[in-house]
């Protein structure tokens, strides 16, 4: 069957009149995946296989598992989670939804969000056996434990109960609308820094209400996805519950879908913890439609007594930016750089956020320009794929692009040698490296990495390694990476 398969590919690369080697490789392995049966894998060799959404097939060498597709799902989103719909917040939604807990507290390192007590938001979870973060779902019932009393989480509800800027600032509890999928609502319990307690307003809440503690969730039970409720504490300690933010987990997370779910709630209680004021005459704001918006409490839709005139929906801002993987003109090199703050080793593409005035495509060639010195070829500049980025609230667009080839070597492609690449000088207020790496260095270097800004690298990372799976960064180069497998495989069927 293999050289049947081989037979078949070898003729569609050599006689397909469209597009260049790999292209017509990519159509012969759609084309064959129709007919065929998937093979399975064999350890040692190359197979055809079927990435897990089905859109597009590769062929996947058991050298680098992690080398990815263009059909690999982005992280920290997902296409069936849904915020179309703003449920109401009564007993018979929540009873059937599904629970997440975040507390605001101080970072955990001085390079994760910066100064060591500097208030950030952390996410609940737990580890299996093979250390992936699994989310912590908690049912209606456990919630209510957590809080104390169902006159409790009514009093959470009530967005009529923030009523001074004395009281905004004394803390907040508060429950966000994250989403729908697969006819299952998610939800955020927010806990602030600071706490409403019964001394200081009896008449709203039964004794003190705080964030939950390890061992009150250890107790509880955790619902993965929608599987039947399932014992949190056992046995196995990695099994118990951690507190950390997002960042320092998301490479870990058990799949995109409850990446996405964290990434979205993370980003709702960053907007909410950031907007707690109005802009135009600064009482407090509520939360309004579940947590999709604010609105200021002053407004004058609330009350023939209120003044202020502000926009009656206070939306989230997202920040834009453009993170790009700019090679050298042959290809054959990346443009890395890192920053300071970053754990030892680690490399990444380039980035920066869009100006008032620009498009996305100059936001790429200026940022390049402004951090490394490198000219970009304007011709050579192609949107890859963008990813919401919830630290706290950006979008990140990802482009490819050449740089200008070198004065002097304009009619020349060859500079693998490394002797005509485009000179670096890199701004050292904003970046501590920034280099031209070889794609068999890179290739040779490619570990599981991590995104995580508390990372210790051990041995090889030390020198060099590439964010982890949640960063687009890492899509953009590994994608890089395959362009001389494939344009090897595709030689080597054709000869």
């Amino acid at each position: 069957m293999h050289t049947s398969i081989k037979t078949l590919i070898s003729s569609w690369v050599l006689f397909y009149p469209y597009g260049p080697p790999r292209q017509r490789l990519l159509h012969a392995q759609a084309f064959l995946m129709v007919l065929l049966p998937t093979p399975k894998s064999t350890t040692g060799n190359s197979i055809i296989h079927s990435s897990s959404s089905g859109r597009l097939f590769d062929v996947i060498t058991s050298k680098d598992q992690e080398i990815t597709s263009d059909s690999d799902p982005t992280w920290f989103t997902d296409d069936d989670l849904t915020r179309s719909k703003v449920p109401k917040l009564d007993v018979t939604v929540l009873s059937s939804s599904r629970f997440l807990i975040a507390q605001e507290s101080e970072v955990p390192c001085s390079s994760s969000g910066g100064r060591v007590g500097k208030k950030i938001i952390k996410h609940w979870y737990h580890q299996d056996k093979d250390d992936r973060a699994m989310p912590l779902f908690l049912i209606y019932d456990d919630i209510l434990k957590v809080v104390g009393s169902e006159k409790n989480m009514e009093w959470i509800l009530s967005s009529k109960d923030v009523k001074s800027s004395s009281q905004e600032e004394a803390g907040d509890i508060q429950l966000f609308w994250i989403g729908e999928r697969h006819h299952v609502n998610y939800f955020v319990l927010y806990f602030g820094y600071e706490y409403f307690s019964s001394k200081d307003s009896t008449s709203h809440v039964d004794g003190i209400i705080g964030p939950p503690t390890r061992e009150t969730l250890s107790s509880l039970c955790y619902v993965p996805n929608n599987q039947a409720q399932q014992p949190l504490g056992n046995n196995n300690n990695n099994n118990n519950p951690h507190l950390a933010p997002l960042r320092e987990f998301g490479d870990k997370i058990s799949s995109p879908e409850n990446a996405a779910i964290y990434s979205t709630a993370n980003g709702l209680v960053e907007f909410h913890r950031s907007h707690k004021f109005c802009s135009y005459c600064g009482s407090p704001t509520l939360a309004t439609k579940a947590g999709s918006s604010r609105i200021c409490s002053n407004h004058i839709s609330l009350s023939d007594h209120n003044s202020c005139r502000s926009p009656t929906s206070i939306y989230p801002r997202i920040d834009v930016a453009s993170i790009m993987l700019i090679t050298s003109p042959c290809e054959n090199y990346a443009l890395l750089g890192r920053k300071k703050s970053w754990p030892k080793g680690r490399y990444s593409t380039l980035a920066g956020f869009l100006e008032i005035g620009e498009t996305m495509e100059q936001c790429c060639v200026r940022e390049t320009l402004e951090e490394s010195g490198v000219h970009v070829d304007r011709s050579s500049l192609r949107f890859v794929k963008s990813q919401p980025w919830p630290f706290p609230r950006s979008l990140m667009t990802g482009f490819r692009a050449r740089a200008k080839k070198v004065s002097g070597n304009e009619e020349s492609d060859d500079d693998d040698d490394g002797r005509h690449l485009p000179v670096i000088a890199f701004d050292k207020e904003e970046m501590e490296d920034v280099r031209w790496f070889h794609r068999s260095y890179v290739a040779k270097r490619i570990t599981e990495g991590s995104t995580a800004l508390c990372y210790k690298p051990m041995g090889e990372e030390e020198e060099f390694h590439i964010p982890g799976k949640s960063s687009l960064a890492r899509f953009l180069i590994l994608q890089w990476v395959r362009e001389e497998e494939q344009d090897a495989t595709a030689a080597t069927i054709t000869s």
